[in-house]
């Protein structure tokens, strides 16, 4: 590219940004991205080409401030909410860029704790000293620090104990498929360590499909910005789409982790009075040919549904509409269809329709919310769908041997309850003297005990408001929302020390164990099998994530497993 081409886009400021939303944990937009374009369908559109041209010809630092004027410009003139994200290469940090951005920000009503300076990691810093007196001095000024794409270059963790950023953002290499990578996952969860210890935030970029959201959700990942939220545009909405709103608030779950409620189900379509003329109600079916069913609410209250094939063959015989046209919907209502809360989980109603036989399959039903007032309406194909798309997701991460949520929904489940500040409580079950019994009757019978154990938590659970996940080998998690749980507990206990007598051989219950070896070779005597249960209960505001929680589940189960025999130890802590 020439000499004149980047001048004449310095003196016309022919720099178009366009902005991308960051998200929040809570489906809330965070803030959002600006991302330079230079003139439509030149060569230079491309922001790597553009950026590269400046810089090959003196002019990047010039560029750079073209571009920090125009996203400042745009964001506060369209009054977009949270913060503005603005990228810099680490050269420019270092000529006057407090100054320049402070200048623009107050020309167009903006504060600098607004905005996010983000320093590219991908490109090596030549002056870290002037850098980081920089850096201070934005800060001091109230502005944030971010780097961008960590992990994809140069000096990674060095640079972020130098730099001390506010947020981190994770290269889109280590998110893409990260939902069928063990190694990324584990990368993530690293970052994650070193953020809560640093007290960074966490954001991860170039989300593309539903199951990279899931995974970084259940990775605790603060911060999310990619396709599968929106893409950049000139001219970008201040809120969320509905339906990906609806989509996060599903991934979130709360009855296994990877769950759906019921109102994701509903679709609103506009209702009828009791008292619309038949005719009317006609008019609607024919000018929406694809309008299976039409609710009748009065006020908020929804009365039943009219059902379009059996109303229009009413309608159209030869004196359907003087016979019934001026005549009141509700005379052909049909009443009797299933009234659905919007928040009770679809694997719960599910199974209520298949204990139903009053349900028909073929009339849809209507949902409500807590208070009764109509929300939509949903069909049985689409909870047939979506039951097969939840025992999908859910089996990718189950476990094998019991079929129980593994650590991806437990996680997942823990946050939202964090999320929603729910009363909950967490049970650490974990079998004592296990090996020595795999070892010595074999690992069938191992896994008969495990899946025995499986069954009294799912038996103790009380559906549809608690959860029981295996987390691996002989560790199983149930979260509690059921208020006796303590009684829940002891009743596992009770029922274990019944079952597990019936997996021994007579001789060893009658000398209450047996002599095997130990981790170190050692001969030892191992009692009967026993079962350790740790409780942690979870008041408001006492953990804010589910890494605490897991801390804490872990130290109280160790408590438990200290005490000989069947043993349940409570952290009386927050009592």
């Amino acid at each position: 590219m020439s000499q004149e081409d980047i001048n004449e886009i310095l003196a016309h400021g022919r720099i178009t940004p366009l902005f991308q939303p960051i998200v929040s944990r809570k489906s809330q937009i965070f803030g959002y991205e600006a991302l330079s374009r230079g003139p439509s369908g030149s060569p230079l559109s491309s922001p790597m080409t553009l950026f590269e041209a400046a810089r090959n010809s003196g002019q990047l630092l010039a560029m750079e401030k073209l571009a920090w004027f125009r996203a400042i410009e745009q964001f506060f003139s369209m009054d977009l909410p949270g913060k503005l994200f603005l990228n810099t290469h680490p050269e420019c940090m270092l000529e006057g860029v407090p100054e320049a951005i402070e200048n623009a920000l107050k020309q167009y009503g903006g504060e600098p704790g607004r905005v996010v300076m983000e320093i590219t990691e991908a490109q090596p810093i030549s002056n870290k000293t002037e850098l980081l007196k920089t850096i201070n001095q934005l800060r001091q000024s109230g502005f944030s620090i971010a780097i961008d794409d960590f992990g994809a270059g140069h000096s990674g963790l060095r640079q972020w104990s130098e730099l001390l950023p506010d947020i981190v953002k994770i290269d889109r290499y280590f998110i893409e498929n990260i939902h069928q990578d063990g190694i990324k996952r584990q990368f993530v969860n690293s970052i994650m360590d070193m953020a809560r210890t640093a007290g960074a935030t966490v954001l991860a970029e170039g989300i593309e499909l539903l199951e990279e959201h899931q995974t970084i959700l259940s990775l605790g990942v603060e911060l999310e910005q990619g396709f599968f939220f929106e893409r950049p545009s000139q001219y970008p909405a201040k809120e969320l789409h509905p339906s990906i709103k609806m989509v996060v608030a599903e991934s979130q779950g709360s009855d296994g982790g990877i769950s759906a409620k019921v109102k994701s189900l509903a679709t609103a379509i506009p209702s009828v009075a009791s008292d619309t003329k038949v005719r009317n109600v006609a008019r609607i079916f024919i000018q929406n040919a694809n309008l299976r069913s039409i609710p009748v609410v009065n006020g908020k209250e929804p009365k039943g549904l009219v059902h379009r094939h059996q109303f229009m063959t009413m309608y159209a015989s030869m004196y359907g509409d003087a016979l019934w046209g001026k005549s009141p919907i509700s005379t052909f209502t049909n009443t009797d269809v299933a009234i659905v809360k919007g928040d009770m989980s679809v694997e719960h109603f599910s199974q209520k329709v298949t204990e139903d036989s009053k349900i028909s399959s073929d009339d849809g039903f209507i949902v409500v919310d807590s208070e009764n007032h109509y929300l939509g309406v949903g069909t049985f194909m689409d909870l047939l769908r979506k039951i097969t798309e939840l025992q999908i997701q859910n089996a990718r991460y189950a476990n094998p041997l019991t079929q129980l949520p593994g650590n991806v929904p437990i996680v997942a489940h823990i946050d939202h309850l964090l999320q929603s500040e729910a009363l909950f409580a967490v049970a650490y079950c974990d079998l004592d003297n296990f090996k020595a019994f795999n070892d010595t009757y074999g690992f069938a019978k191992g896994d008969e005990l495990i899946v025995m154990l499986a069954k009294l938590l799912m038996e103790s659970a009380l559906s549809d408001h608690d959860f029981v996940g295996h987390v691996g080998g002989d560790d199983f998690i149930v979260v509690f929302q059921s208020e006796n749980w303590e009684e829940r507990c002891n009743m596992v206990l009770h029922k274990f020390a019944e079952q597990v007598s019936g997996l021994y051989e007579s001789h060893h219950l009658q000398n209450g164990g047996f002599y095997a070896k130990d981790r170190k070779g050692n001969e030892v005597f191992f009692s009967i099998a026993s079962l350790s249960v740790g409780v942690v209960p979870c008041p408001q505001g006492r953990f804010s994530t589910h890494h605490e929680v897991s801390v804490a589940a872990s130290e109280i189960k160790h408590q438990a497993k200290k005490i000989e025999g069947n043993s349940l130890f409570v952290d009386r802590r927050v009592d």
